[in-house]
């Protein structure tokens, strides 16, 4: 089923983009066709042949429900769910299910904390008639009463099967107490929820889905430029444009002073203790390429020095972590394992002298060459393991450079100069978390 011929007309006399307009970027040496449309739509392509006949996308912009005032927060949490139960334009939500099956459409809508954003895969030959519905949620939203109801009753299912279960995730404790218990954190209540008025919703959808001078659109898949360009022409680009609005959002509390140490008993589902060190970091977005070494290195230290222990082996995991990405900070060092209730405290410690002793004897030249050979390996096996359309997101997301997803990012002979770079990002011995759950 196709639209009503009257919305195909509207789509024949809206104004189109001129492509001769475009200053389109199309270098051989560059992964990613980009150019911005005349609204001021930043879009993103890539070819490819993963899956046949198939394209994925991302159409997002930064900015969400935190930077509304706390009494709007949570109508701001439910409007793109109360927006979806409502229809679009003369289309039901039960009927929009219908036509996205019938179309093998998958598409979703989310506003979260720090951002927003339309997300679908869909055959090729259906991208257009997915945009075209990414065009309706711009500009022919119903908001109904019973939409409100629906998406209402569907979120506190949810809390209420959540709290039955008692399921509070490690990540939840970890972050909870790392960001000091942020209330911007904190789940939204039944009575919080229960206070959302229809309006409040439909006002701010509109405040988050309006404006496509904010938005920046990644497309991932098997395309022909050609055909495509007048698609999004006819969709993307017949939304108008808008004076760009500012996102502020609260500050992030700072991570707690000292050395603090926790313990829980009871929340891991596991016969052992999953434990974490966190350390928060002093970095910024483009130092995440030498932190990869910095977690590489480090890694292969304690498994080299403590290769008597058996379930570090299996269990250890050093990396670092974006808490509230797509916000760039704050940025943590994170060094976790699994191990016997008894064994936490005296592998804790090992482990943290050995990070000691890193810090008082440097690293040498050569492991930060081995770690380049393993950072690569690792840029292999993401590429070819995990969803090109995500990670070509993310690194948008952080204004990073696409690129580096592609090839290799370190080159020969720069050993001295990354080293310096390295330990500059080292972690604090003076300041972190150690937060042990036990079952």
């Amino acid at each position: 089923m196709l639209f009503p011929r009257v919305y195909l007309l509207y789509f024949l006399f809206v104004p189109l983009v001129i492509w001769s307009q475009i200053k389109i970027n199309e270098s051989e040496q560059s992964p990613v066709t980009e150019f911005t449309l005349k609204n001021g739509m930043r879009i993103c392509l890539r070819h490819s042949n993963r899956e046949p006949g198939e394209v994925e996308f991302q159409l997002f912009a930064l900015g969400g429900y935190a930077a509304l005032p706390q009494q709007e927060r949570p109508a701001g949490w439910l409007a793109a769910d109360t927006t979806w139960e409502s229809g679009l334009d003369q289309h039901s939500s039960d009927e929009l299910a219908c036509l996205l099956d019938d179309h093998a459409i998958d598409l979703k809508i989310h506003i979260g904390l720090f951002d927003r954003y339309v997300e679908a895969t869909s055959p090729t030959s259906e991208l257009a008639y997915c945009l075209r519905l990414v065009n309706l949620l711009f500009t022919q939203p119903q908001f109904k009463p019973e939409g409100l109801k629906e998406a209402l009753a569907n979120t506190l299912n949810k809390m209420q099967k959540k709290e039955a279960a008692g399921d509070l995730t490690g990540r939840e404790v970890f972050l909870n107490i790392n960001m000091q218990n942020w209330k911007m954190l904190a789940p939204f209540t039944p009575k919080e929820l229960h206070a959302v008025k229809l309006e409040q919703t439909a006002r701010l959808f509109k405040q988050f889905f309006s404006n496509p001078a904010d938005f920046t659109f990644v497309l991932v898949g098997d395309f022909e430029a050609k055909t495509l360009l007048p698609v999004l022409e006819e969709s993307l680009g017949a939304l108008s444009p808008l004076p760009k609005q500012s996102w502020d959002t609260p500050s992030a509390p700072s991570f707690p002073e000292g050395i603090s140490k926790k313990e829980f008993s009871g929340i891991t589902r596991y016969k052992t203790s999953l434990t974490r060190l966190t350390f928060p970091i002093q970095a910024q977005a483009n130092d995440l390429a030498t932190l990869d070494l910095l977690c590489i290195i480090l890694k292969r230290r304690c498994l080299s020095q403590l290769a008597h222990c058996e379930c570090l082996h299996k269990s250890l995991h050093v990396n670092y972590e974006l808490p509230l990405f797509p916000r760039l900070d704050p940025i943590w060092f994170v060094i976790q394992f699994s191990s016997p209730t008894a064994e936490v405290h005296p592998m804790a410690q090992a482990i943290l002298k050995i990070l000691e002793g890193v810090k008082q004897k440097g690293m040498t030249e050569k492991e930060v060459v081995i770690a380049f050979q393993e950072a690569e390996r690792n840029r292999q096996t993401f590429i070819d393991n995990t969803s090109e359309l995500l990670s070509l997101a993310n690194i948008y997301k952080m204004n990073g450079n696409v690129e580096n997803l592609y090839k290799p990012v370190f080159k020969d002979k720069q050993e001295k100069e990354v080293l310096k770079k390295i330990l500059n990002c080292y972690p604090p011995l003076d300041q972190y978390s150690l937060i042990s759950l036990h079952p």
